[in-house]
């Protein structure tokens, strides 16, 4: 099991982790709030935040995911090892 650190559980989370995790990559997964929790989890371990915690695999949350209602982005391509990316940081 991979357990997931956000600051915060939204809909939009549930979904896309939920994608990824359960019908992509087919391994289970929980999500977790709590600071304390994720950084005493000896398993591996997944941050979607602003910062990264550890030495945890992590994706910089760029604030998409905790939208709500569906807005109008700019949103500029660039490339990261010749792979096109969103979001860059």
């Amino acid at each position: 099991m991979i357990l997931i650190y956000c600051s915060n559980i939204t809909s939009r989370k549930e979904y896309v982790f939920r994608h990824v995790f359960k019908r992509i990559l087919e391994v289970e997964y929980k999500f977790t709030t709590e600071l304390n929790e994720f950084v005493g989890y000896s398993g591996p371990k997944f941050s979607y935040t602003q910062k990264t915690i550890g030495q945890e695999m992590s994706i910089y949350a760029e604030g998409l995911l905790d939208e709500v209602g569906i807005d109008l982005h700019e949103v500029e391509i660039s490339y990261w090892d010749e792979l096109p990316v969103f979001f860059n940081r």
